[in-house]
């Protein structure tokens, strides 16, 4: 992993950092008194310490608050529960609430470098928070940081964010899958792990259309990280220590996947002639094939295609019909996925 975006607080509007503007916090529950209550301060710290950048996710609607869901009117949606026209000082409360929290956590918790809006549903017109004001206050306190303005294209939109999909096609502007390594953003007691295999297959897909992985991973009630959880990211990661030239500090390619979706393609940036095509699974519960083909991306002549990991090369073929046929041998196809370093001409 590069980077980290942490939840400071969701709809619910529960804190797990030190406000002071609620007492609806970390700080003041179970956790009162212990040395580490403050959590989001201890995760952003560990995460630095591993030279990882810093996000910050952070809810713009809030649930608990009583300038957002009036706790004497009824509550039918997500949207605040009281005409804002009607109740101006109310809403601006509001406002003043939302603009000061998010400056506790842009002044009180180190280095951020993203700031991560979810609740696209409050925003202008229906319900502006005044987010210009906050944007540039955020940017007062850290410099150079990315905003993601949740699912609200605009100028506070610094990169898009699918959320538990992979668009259709490549996209040559900045974005992020956010996708869960379960079937749920929370822990569930019953929870289904996603396989190192399929993650590896997403992340192939999603970085060869030209965007980000945000893995999404729900700890416990108590505040760990399940075994299965903690399993499978070490995989994954095992995957990409050995194989991550692929992955990390590349480019797009006009070419970028096979036609039966088991082969992606990226390119090494700064050399449009070397290209790395990622092998991975079209089915989970089926090994790697025997072989897979591809049209395009042809090798040079007698060029080697060689596993990023071990450098040792794999026999391939350029069909009649000018496919190229990569063929796995045994001991490979029970990997995650592989991948492969292709030298073709211009």
């Amino acid at each position: 992993m590069k980077y980290v975006v942490f939840t400071t607080k969701h709809h619910d509007g529960f804190c797990l950092f030190d406000s002071h503007q609620t007492d609806y916090t970390v700080t003041h529950s179970g956790f009162a008194g212990d040395p580490r209550a403050d959590v989001a301060r201890h995760v952003f710290d560990a995460f630095r310490a591993e030279g990882m950048m810093t996000g910050c996710y952070f809810s713009k609607p809030d649930w608990h608050s009583p300038y957002y869901w009036w706790p004497a009117r009824a509550t039918s949606n997500r949207l605040h529960n009281y005409p804002i026209s009607q109740y101006p000082e109310r809403w601006q409360k509001y406002r003043s609430f939302v603009y000061n929290q998010v400056e506790e956590l842009m002044t009180g918790y180190g280095p951020i470098d993203i700031l991560w809006l979810d609740g696209g549903w409050c925003t202008a017109p229906r319900e502006d928070i005044g987010l210009d004001s906050i944007v540039d206050m955020a940017r007062t306190h850290q410099p150079g940081l990315i905003v993601v303005e949740r699912a609200c294209p605009g100028k506070h939109e610094n990169y898009q964010t699918p959320e538990q999909k992979i668009p259709d096609g490549q996209i040559n502007t900045p974005w992020e899958s956010c996708i869960t390594l379960t079937y749920d953003w929370g822990w569930t007691d019953h929870p289904v792990f996603k396989s190192p295999a399929t993650i590896l297959a997403m992340l192939a897909e999603i970085v060869a259309k030209g965007g980000s992985l945000l893995l999404g991973v729900g700890p416990t009630p108590e505040g760990l990280i399940e075994d299965g959880a903690v399993e499978r990211l070490q995989q994954i990661g095992r995957w990409l220590n050995r194989n991550g030239d692929a992955i990390y500090g590349t480019v797009t390619t006009p070419i970028y996947r096979n036609a039966e979706g088991n082969v992606w393609f990226t390119a090494t940036k700064g050399n449009t002639q070397a290209l790395n095509a990622i092998i991975v699974r079209s089915d989970d519960s089926m090994p790697l094939p025997e072989y897979v083909e591809w049209e395009g991306n042809t090798p040079r002549r007698k060029a080697k295609l060689r596993l990023i990991d071990s450098g040792k090369s794999l026999r391939h073929e350029v069909t009649s019909e000018g496919r190229t046929r990569v063929f796995i041998p045994a001991n490979l196809r029970s990997a995650d996925a592989l991948a492969l370093r292709i030298k073709i001409d211009d």
